[in-house]
């Protein structure tokens, strides 16, 4: 049994009855969505893929930073590309340095694609801000872009990561 904290209340999700009818403009076709009700609205998705897009939202900027990591250790000579320990004297201050090894090559995460201006988010964040958000109706709710087998998918390939 989950505590009753604050936190899990807000976000004690139940299955609406009702199914949204959306028609697209594209393939006038009826799709029909799953809405989620909380004591604060309508939500797009449950609690739990809310939690998995969180989970691909952190890993996502931290594959931002192992980007940047990996482009400046491809700017540098391989002769700099090492680990140095530097030497300290009594005032603290540095006189030298030993070098320790290689720098390894920093590990690139596979799932997001690599665009010429960094890396592309998949609509990641695009479904967080969706999924974070509640709806004061249900026929306001916007449904995510995502698929949860997709999210899943993502999650594995990136649990070697994490």
């Amino acid at each position: 049994m989950h505590e009753l904290t604050p936190f899990y209340l807000l976000f004690q999700l139940k299955r609406n009855k009702d199914l949204i009818n959306t028609n697209t403009k594209e393939n006038k076709m009826e799709t029909k969505q799953s809405v989620y009700q909380s004591r604060y609205g309508f939500h797009s998705c449950s609690y739990e893929t809310f939690l998995k897009l969180k989970k691909l939202k952190k890993l996502y900027f931290q594959a931002l930073r192992r980007y940047a990591e990996h482009k400046r250790w491809v700017r540098k000579a391989p002769q700099n590309r090492v680990i140095r320990e530097y030497l300290f004297d009594k005032q603290k201050r540095r006189i030298g340095h030993v070098i320790k090894g290689p720098r390894p090559e920093p590990v690139l995460y596979p799932v997001f694609e690599q665009k010429w201006y960094g890396l592309s988010d998949m609509k990641i964040l695009e479904n967080f801000e969706i999924a974070r958000h509640p709806y004061k109706t249900a026929e306001e709710t916007v449904p995510l872009s995502l698929k949860i087998e997709e999210i899943d998918e993502m999650l594995a390939s990136l649990s070697q990561f994490v």
